[in-house]
């Protein structure tokens, strides 16, 4: 990865570098708590060892608490995604505390054949 300025400034390194994704989800990535963002990846790898697919509220009941900042959500997919980890699989739905149903992605562990 070249850091150019503008990589620097937003604290996109090697560790934080997600490429093909735009530099401010990066930066959300990047600048998100490392043991946060530590902690996601290790729950979604262990989820997608299991080979069954799972949500985010899967990695809420294994024990990731909710983020800083919501960014940081999509961030942790971006990372999931473009590590390698799982690919996305699908939507379902969820409800929420107040019951409102949301649309949410469905992860999967990644297997021949997947593009990133």
């Amino acid at each position: 990865m070249t850091a150019d300025p503008i990589e620097r400034l937003l604290r996109i390194d090697d560790q934080s570098h997600l490429p093909g994704v735009p530099r401010g989800i990066q930066a959300a990535f990047a600048n998100m708590p490392e043991t946060w963002r530590d902690h996601g990846l290790r729950l979604a790898r262990e989820l997608a060892d299991t080979g069954r697919t799972f949500t985010v509220e899967d990695l809420k009941r294994q024990g990731l608490p909710e983020p800083e900042h919501p960014n940081h959500w999509g961030s942790l997919l971006a990372g999931i995604q473009r590590r390698k980890i799982a690919a996305f699989a699908g939507w379902t739905s969820h409800h929420d505390r107040e019951g409102t149903e949301r649309p949410i992605r469905i992860w999967q562990r990644r297997q021949e054949g997947i593009k990133p």
